[in-house]
């Protein structure tokens, strides 16, 4: 009769309890991602100026932070004082109950202690399990965070009939290159050509698309339209892992050398979006 009255709350709490650990983990992530950014980039917060605006920042990712934290410690908190009071008003029920029924002769003294032994065993294992579930609903709001990741979908698949060949050995073009984060447009139909030999710098404003342009090239992203060449063939025809593992060899190789190249220069000009 009295397990609903001790259940029920403990499974109240427990989704209360799961929700607000996955949202702390949340915070946690988004504050440790703006403490890499900000320490990462000290230079260029320094030369803005922007030390009060990244302290504001850091300010309120530390406030959400604490809520959701908060909120996950007062659950757990909770747990104990619930149970207790459901306990005690429960007992109370059953001591006034059985009184009346000592009184009236239709219960034996002896059989209520014995009960009342029993009761206070069982309320105790249940209290037990209700704070080992708190740790359980704490670990699976962690974990989720983490299969969250590892189920995320793959934004780059290779295409069933790429070929593995060497990186390029003529010519490397951007055709019309077009990309966007999300609904930002980073670049706007790029072309160049970067024959075998020569040493391209991309030179531009921050926010330009150097990063983005040079991140295309061993397919970390793919583009929105257009097309990367490599001696006349489409990137995404190519084997991207073998490209990948053929450019760190190269560079392991010829770290201790200086190619004799051509040196020239390419502006990227600034995008409408990207301010």
């Amino acid at each position: 009769m009295g397990l609903p009255l001790v259940v029920y709350p403990v499974v109240r709490l427990s989704r209360r309890l799961k929700k607000a650990s996955t949202q702390s983990q949340a915070k946690a992530a988004d504050l440790s991602h703006l403490l890499n950014e900000s320490i990462s980039g000290n230079r260029i917060v320094k030369a803005f100026g922007m030390e009060g605006f990244e302290s504001g920042r850091f300010r309120q990712a530390s406030m959400k932070m604490f809520r959701a934290d908060v909120k996950a410690i007062r659950t757990v908190a909770l747990t104990p004082a619930i149970l207790e009071l459901v306990g005690a008003a429960y007992l109370a029920a059953v001591l006034t109950y059985a009184g009346k029924l000592i009184s009236d002769g239709r219960l034996d003294p002896a059989a209520l202690i014995m009960f009342l032994t029993g009761l206070g065993v069982i309320f105790v294992s249940v209290k037990k399990l209700s704070l080992m579930n708190n740790d359980v609903q704490q670990s699976l709001g962690a974990a989720g965070r983490v299969f969250e990741v590892l189920d995320a979908p793959v934004e780059v698949r290779e295409s069933p009939s790429a070929v593995a060949v060497p990186l390029f050995s003529r010519q490397i073009e951007f055709r019309d290159v077009s990309f966007r984060y999300d609904h930002a447009l980073v670049l706007d139909r790029a072309n160049l050509a970067i024959r075998a030999g020569e040493m391209v710098a991309l030179v531009g404003p921050s926010g330009a698309g150097k990063t983005t342009l040079v991140n295309l090239l061993p397919r970390f992203y793919d583009v929105s339209s257009g097309a990367i060449l490599i001696d006349g063939v489409d990137v995404r025809q190519r084997c991207a892992r073998c490209a990948r593992r053929w450019r760190s060899s190269r560079r392991r190789r010829s770290s201790s050398t200086r190619p004799c190249a051509t040196t020239s220069h390419t502006e990227m000009p600034r995008s409408p979006s990207s301010g």
